[in-house]
């Protein structure tokens, strides 16, 4: 490998590293050559490197997917073989919009694993700087089970944990002459076990330039909130229009409070990280996103504020109302307005603690029992019955952009086309190995959704009460979705 280094970039000295580590098999082959052959070996991928260096790189990652698949193969006879291939009707490959190539690594008690590089959704982060210079770490045990499993029974904790995950924060890793250090993370990928890596970029900007860029989080004494706070530029979000901070759009609103909490006394802040956004301004953003339709309410990120935007229909022009409790630190180097979801029915599962809970609570064992089964096959009928699988599809994969009703209706038997069968096929891998790891059980459209909660801007609703709103943002995800329902809280 160190004779390799000089002659190739980073991209593909990262790709043999993480053929090298796949399979002890691929290293013996290099260790046993002829010096001869050995010197010819690194001619070839010089010339390989100087004629198509992505090409080689795509090689090279096509032989650490063979040795996944379990293939064997000669270094010396497969690489030429793949590289002229590739070479030969090379195409970039392309990722989705608001997506980037991204990097990552598994770091365990014993190792340091590279993975090759996969499609990521953007954040605030990737899209402001070079996603090529990041590096994303998850931090598991051998087995690839969550580390905290193992220290619940070890004795040495400490140790543990300073080998696998603090002395990596603290000194960074370096990998093929780049060297990266501890960035930052979102929510969700803490609740991962995961960070974010970076190492200096071809413009010069290093970690400490990247944090200095996100805001001023100096203010914030706790570190646990100052990592949260610096997490909202790591959350995945699609950007949509700007909204200048000096502008007349961007409108600040105290909080709405009321009573007090008989402990602690401070008041109760009833809306706490809502705001409220214009029709004008949120048909903008939905223009960005490709939505036919306006949803009710949109999660957001927006310079140092996130929290949910409801629509309100009176405002009038362009208008973006934030609340107090919305702003969590002061940011003045982005003004776009990021969306991190959109009011829409989604489907709602129980877990093994909501099940546990619900059991304690005198709900028998036999209602799970029932909701399982019909959730493995309403899966299974999916396979056989068109109806099945258009309300499958509907409920757990976006087809905004599929128009599966379409083309039901010109004579296609979906259950028969290849590539609808390899999307069922993929929701019934995912759903059962979700049961079989965290009791995830599906519950039926027509008895549960998971929806964004607001606040009632307009005084309407009486007390224990909700007004329930369900969004459809495509006839296509669901042609028989109600509109609206009424329900009370009991």
């Amino acid at each position: 490998m160190t004779a390799i280094a000089p002659l190739v970039q980073f991209p593909c000295q990262y790709a043999l590293n993480v053929l090298l580590q796949r399979s002890n098999d691929v290293l013996v082959q290099m260790t046993l050559q002829r010096d001869d052959d050995r010197k010819a070996f690194l001619t070839f991928m010089q010339k390989c490197a100087r004629a198509n260096e992505s090409a080689l790189e795509q090689a090279l990652i096509a032989l650490y997917l063979s040795i996944e698949s379990g293939c064997t193969f000669t270094l010396q006879t497969a690489l030429p073989a793949l590289f002229v291939k590739f070479h030969a009707s090379y195409v970039p490959l392309e990722v989705p919009n608001n997506c980037c190539w991204v990097r990552r690594a598994i770091s365990t008690p014993s190792n340091f694993i590279l993975l090759p590089p996969e499609v990521h959704c953007q954040n605030r982060v990737l899209r402001s700087f070079n996603p090529e210079y990041a590096l994303r770490v998850t931090f598991r045990d051998d087995n690839y089970d969550y580390l905290s499993h193992t220290l619940m029974f070890s004795q040495n904790v400490d140790e543990i944990l300073e080998a696998t995950v603090a002395s990596l924060l603290r000194a960074g890793v370096s990998i093929a002459g780049r060297h990266y250090e501890y960035l930052g993370s979102s929510a969700s990928q803490l609740r991962d076990h995961g960070v974010w890596l970076y190492t200096k970029d071809g413009s010069g900007k290093s970690v400490q330039d990247i944090r200095a860029w996100i805001g001023d989080v100096h203010q914030i004494p706790s570190v646990g909130y100052k990592m949260a706070r610096m997490g909202q530029c790591f959350s995945s979000t699609e950007e949509t229009v700007r909204v200048p901070l000096d502008s007349g759009a961007k409108q600040d609103l105290p909080d709405i409070v009321g009573g007090r909490h008989p402990q602690s006394g401070n008041p109760y802040i009833f809306s706490d990280g809502i705001g409220m956004i214009s029709r004008s301004l949120m048909r903008k953003a939905c223009k960005q996103l490709g939505l036919p339709e306006l949803p009710s309410a949109i999660q957001i990120r927006y310079a140092g504020y996130k929290g949910v935007l409801c629509l309100n229909p009176k405002l009038r022009g362009d208008q973006l109302l934030l609340r107090k409790s919305m702003k969590k630190f002061h940011c003045s180097t982005s003004d776009s307005l990021e969306i991190v979801q959109v009011s829409a029915p989604r489907p709602v599962y129980l877990n093994r603690p909501l099940i546990t809970i619900l059991e304690q609570l005198g709900v028998p064992g036999r209602v799970f029992l029932r909701l399982q089964q019909n959730m493995v096959l309403r899966l299974c009928d999916a396979f056989v019955s068109d109806d099945e699988a258009l309300q499958v599809l509907s409920a757990h994969v976006r087809t905004g952009h599929l128009p599966l009703v379409k083309f039901r209706k010109k004579g296609l038997v979906l259950t028969r086309e290849p590539f609808i069968r390899s999307l069922l096929l993929a929701v019934y891998n995912s759903m059962i190995a979700n049961l079989k790891s965290k009791s995830h059980i599906a519950v039926p459209e027509d008895s549960g959704r998971n929806m964004l909660g607001v606040l009632d801007e307009t005084g309407t609703l009486e007390m224990r009460q909700a007004r329930e709103k369900s969004d459809v943002l495509s006839l296509e995800e669901n042609p028989s979705l109600p509109s609206t329902w009424q329900a009370t809280w009991t």
